[in-house]
């Protein structure tokens, strides 16, 4: 299983992804209180990164 982790309660946000064997990839940002138009892309390039397709 793969878990997708979002933090948004800070003027920072940011995502991870992490299995059993730890975190796969993650993305933070501190870009003040603009995590609508950020979170998509960083979900997107997190996946990315880890080699996980979101079906």
């Amino acid at each position: 299983m793969i878990v997708l982790g979002i933090e948004t309660a800070t003027q920072q946000a940011g995502c991870a992804l992490g299995g059993v064997e730890g975190v796969l990839a993650s993305f933070h940002v501190a870009r003040g209180r603009r995590h609508a138009e950020t979170l998509a892309p960083a979900i997107e390039f997190t996946c990315r990164q880890a080699g996980v397709a979101l079906s």
